[in-house]
């Protein structure tokens, strides 16, 4: 595991509008390189996990099979020392005295936070997915944090009530906080896994519907967003080239005891599973 980098950019003014009243202003960044990521691995390394009462083959686990690079070993847990994530932030500061004994104080922030992955596992990943869809592209993951808060506000007020000049009466102060932010970011997802990787866990996005119109955040307790937004995968759809190329289907219409129930029915694939050629050729 690599020690996490993390760089600030913190900068901010301060001006003085009057002797009462005060304002800052600024910009706070960070980008932190390297903190742990939580990715399932149905496609083990070039060494054989060991898993607690089994015995896993010797040998280097990388020739594809159906579903898996290594049908021996089943779901694993792999960390890699690959995670990424950013901060950006404008906070204003203000602070307005009166000679009263009241004062008034208002911070508001604006903020992005954008990484690709920040849950070790399930029961912290809030509403989004726990884990990365794809071990060996965490790019793809990339989005607001599930503690991402776009809008905070805090106004706090203060005042020394003046009760009297009396022991008893002196010293007591009124105070006030109120803090408004919005909420946080989630993903919708689904309840299984259609990809036929191998995997089980839900680990597959939803696909945007390109004939939608109108909000998606509805906004009501009963049906918080439109799920008419989304469409789930189609079974075996993976990645960009996992097409398959299907075999003609039955051609057989009617039986004599009606329509045959394997009417339009494919079996099987025209061509061969994905097959990866390397060539090599010398002249001297």
């Amino acid at each position: 595991m690599q020690t996490p980098t993390s760089i600030s950019r913190p900068f901010g003014v301060q001006q003085e509008i009057k002797p009462s009243t005060a304002l800052t202003a600024g910009y706070v960044g960070s980008h932190v390189i390297c903190p742990a990521s939580p990715c399932p691995a149905t496609y083990p390394s070039d060494f054989p996990a060991p898993l607690a009462g089994s015995a896993i083959p010797a040998g280097t686990y990388y020739v594809p099979t159906s579903t898996r690079a290594n049908d021996a070993i089943a779901n694993t847990w792999t960390y890699f020392s690959e995670g990424d994530s950013s901060y950006n932030a404008l906070q204003v500061d203000g602070n307005l005295r009166f000679s009263s004994g009241f004062t008034v104080r208002g911070v508001y922030t604006f903020a992005k936070t954008i990484d690709d992955g920040d849950s070790l596992n399930a029961t912290t990943s809030g509403g989004e997915p726990a884990l990365a869809s794809n071990p060996f592209d965490l790019q793809a993951d990339r989005g607001l944090a599930n503690f991402d808060v776009r809008n905070v506000a805090v106004i706090d007020a203060s005042w020394a009530v003046p009760l009297g000049a009396k022991k008893l009466y002196r010293g007591w102060t009124l105070n006030s906080i109120v803090t408004m932010q919005g909420g946080f970011p989630f993903t919708p997802q689904l309840s299984y896994n259609p990809s036929n990787n191998g995997d089980s866990r839900n680990l597959v996005r939803l696909f945007v519907n390109p004939s939608f119109s109108g909000p998606v955040i509805l906004g009501s307790p009963n049906q918080w967003f439109n799920p008419a937004a989304f469409l789930a995968p189609p079974n075996a759809r993976f990645n960009l080239l996992n097409r398959v190329n299907f075999h003609t289907p039955n051609a057989v219409v009617f039986t004599p005891s009606g329509v045959s129930p394997t009417a339009g029915l494919i079996t099987s694939t025209s061509t061969m599973s994905r097959q990866v050629q390397f060539g090599l050729k010398l002249l001297w």
